[in-house]
């Protein structure tokens, strides 16, 4: 729901509805809808990292980096809260260092999903 609607866009009653899990229980594990966002941030990253770890030196190497999952929430991050929360800030930072998200797969990854990727391919 964060990488298809933004983190601003998407409400709790979505994620409750989608996840099934009832709104105290959701509090009372994240604390907050942006508990819940940064879990799935770093699950995304620890995911990665344990799944693609061989396979980064060489999208690297390639000027590439971040599964598309981890990308997009990174994307959502930066735009929607890290402005705004140092700590996220750091998060969203190391997890770029750490996995090797270049600025192009960001700015990719942010034109695909305002859905102007001819845009992108124009000179």
């Amino acid at each position: 729901m964060f990488i298809r609607r933004g983190f601003n866009a998407t409400s709790i009653d979505e994620i409750v509805h989608a996840t099934g899990v009832v709104r105290g229980s959701l509090y009372s594990i994240f604390g907050s809808k942006q508990g819940i966002f940064v879990a799935a941030l770093k699950l995304a990253a620890g995911q990665r990292e344990e799944s693609e770890a061989s396979r980064s030196r060489a999208r690297q190497a390639r000027g590439e980096g971040g599964s598309e999952t981890l990308v997009n929430l990174v994307n959502v991050a930066l735009f929607d809260i890290a402005p705004h929360n140092r700590e996220v800030a750091d998060l969203v930072q190391r997890i770029i260092s750490t996995n090797g998200i270049t600025a192009r797969a960001l700015g990719q990854c942010a034109l695909d999903r305002a859905r102007l990727r001819e845009a992108a391919r124009q000179p």
